[in-house]
């Protein structure tokens, strides 16, 4: 990935580069005439570079420094590796920029893990399995494209999961409920953050996190041609550990400032807590071939915040979506004709945001404690509107 940017008094250049292998067995005994185990292994290796180049021009910078020391521009571009035994760092001479001194930092990183995985099954009954197991999750680190190319640490989890799946009444109604609980070691959480007074959106790690819930799913087939379809979920946790380390520049040296913060009262599912959804579907056969299907859904989802601490100004309330469908399939099999809407009752929603308002004022002194002049904004990535379409396929043979 290369990628160029200039914004008031600088010019950047972003080029990173990722690359991943992984091996990966499993195998199931069935050691008992109801009862089997599951076994597996993962390996995986991943390398990350991360390049990031900069110059600023005699005038003021968007962080408010007008600049001509290549030392000073070195301190706002490089992370210091100290708290990153994996990271390796290495100023030298742009030459992409004709100019000299450290205007280029470089970091790399390796990573390898193991994530093993037993899950033990049981057949209840020819209708019924009930299951449990443990296994080890792994998302690699790497490095984020903020003014300080900070790297963020590898999450690794240990995920428990009991559950069920069965059939019922002849086959007619299926039923699947599962619980989990994950624990979290440097869970990943993106954001939107003030560094060095620019809004960015930054990956962190919470050192120590615990996520459970429960989801269920039921499919049942009332009549010929009828199916009706439910699904829920509801998801809680907690930090036993977060810390992080806020980092602004001095205005006049460049010299980093930091700032700790224990966040471990903030609220971990920031996403929603609830969600479900409802839907039905009718298909009429033709005696001459073909069919016609048309089904209806509807979706909630619950409150989510964009924010660390859960303010107000990035809450997004709770929501629901009603999408509908009628899809003729003609007599030849191939060829079908659709007409469908999304968000049929119009909901104004936003799917994801940068809030970086705080929940305050820009002029309020508590605004973003310790990380700098706040810019005070509120981005939001709205959902779709109100749609519909139609639709025409053919499948050749």
């Amino acid at each position: 990935m290369e990628s160029f940017g200039f914004v008031g008094g600088r010019l950047q250049r972003l080029d990173a580069e990722n690359e991943s292998a992984a091996v990966f067995a499993e195998v199931t005994w069935h050691f008992l005439e109801d009862w089997s185990v599951t076994a597996g292994a993962r390996y995986t290796e991943d390398d990350r570079t991360f390049n990031r180049s900069q110059i600023l021009s005699n005038v003021l910078d968007p962080s408010g420094v007008a600049v001509f020391a290549p030392q000073l521009q070195a301190n706002l571009l490089c992370p210091d590796p100290a708290n990153d035994h994996a990271l390796t760092l290495t100023p030298m001479v742009d030459s992409f920029f004709g100019v000299s001194g450290p205007m280029n930092c470089e970091g790399k990183a390796d990573f390898q893990k193991v994530t093993p995985r037993v899950i033990f099954s049981y057949d209840a009954s020819d209708t019924v399995m009930l299951y449990g197991g443990w296994s080890k999750g792994y998302s690699s680190g790497g490095f984020n494209q903020d003014v300080r190319s900070r790297p963020f640490d590898p999450e690794i989890s240990d995920n428990w999961e009991f559950g069920m799946k069965s059939t019922w009444a002849d086959s007619r109604l299926l039923l699947n409920l599962t619980g989990f609980l994950n624990d979290y070691e440097n869970q990943q959480i993106t954001v939107g953050r003030t560094v060095n007074n620019q809004p960015t959106a930054d990956l962190i790690n919470a050192q120590k996190a615990e996520l459970w819930g429960i989801e269920g799913e039921i499919e049942f087939i009332p009549a010929d041609g009828w199916m009706l379809m439910a699904t829920f979920g509801w998801i809680d946790g907690e930090y036993d550990e977060f810390s992080i380390r806020d980092e602004s520049s001095d205005p006049i040296t460049g010299a980093p400032i930091i700032t700790e913060r224990d966040l471990s009262d903030t609220t971990v599912a920031r996403n929603a807590d609830f969600t479900f959804s409802v839907s039905g579907a009718y298909t009429h056969y033709f005696d001459g071939g073909g069919d016609i299907t048309g089904q209806i859904g509807w979706s909630h989802r619950g409150r989510t915040y964009n924010t660390l601490n859960t303010v107000d100004s990035s809450r997004q309330d709770d929501f629901g979506l009603m999408d509908a469908r009628i899809t003729w399939v003609m007599p030849n099999g191939n060829t079908s004709l659709s007409l469908w809407g999304r968000n049929l009752t119009d909901e104004e929603y936003y799917v994801s945001a940068i809030d970086l308002s705080g929940g305050l004022s820009p002029s309020d002194p508590q605004f973003i404690e310790g990380v700098g002049v706040a810019t005070g904004t509120n981005t939001k990535y709205w959902g779709e509107p109100q749609r519909y379409g139609l639709e025409l396929r053919h499948t050749f043979d």
